[in-house]
């Protein structure tokens, strides 16, 4: 979690700039990744939540690589959202597959409620 908080910071103080300076603080995103692979091979709700999330990741990342303020933007209420789904692969990894879906719906939520609200 601390990893990719860290990768979400820089690239939310880069925002302001239009576009991203470096692209080395995105390795912070892949943390989350290397310690639940072993979990996501073993079970198959933690292998779903870690493939939605990859995939999620990948969205933001790719959003983010275009270098648009407005791509920057979406790219980061993406990873904001992503906390979340980061909260339901730990969860689903702790075997508790209905809090993991509960979290997952919190990304939905969250990314929905950035609509009104902007994420940054």
């Amino acid at each position: 979690m601390f990893a990719y908080i860290i990768g979400l910071s820089y690239i939310a103080r880069q925002e302001t700039l239009a576009r991203l300076t470096s692209l080395w603080p995105l390795a912070f995103l892949a943390a989350p990744f290397v310690y639940g692979i072993q979990g996501a091979l073993r079970s198959i709700v933690p292998a779903l939540v870690y493939v939605g999330f990859f995939t999620w990741i990948l969205y933001a990342v790719r959003r983010l690589v275009r270098r648009s303020q407005l791509d920057i933007r979406e790219g980061v209420s993406t990873l904001i959202a992503g906390i979340a789904l980061l909260d339901a692969l730990l969860i689903a990894l702790a075997g508790e597959a209905w809090l993991a879906l509960a979290a997952v719906g919190g990304a939905i939520l969250t990314r929905l409620a950035h609509r009104v609200i902007p994420g940054t």
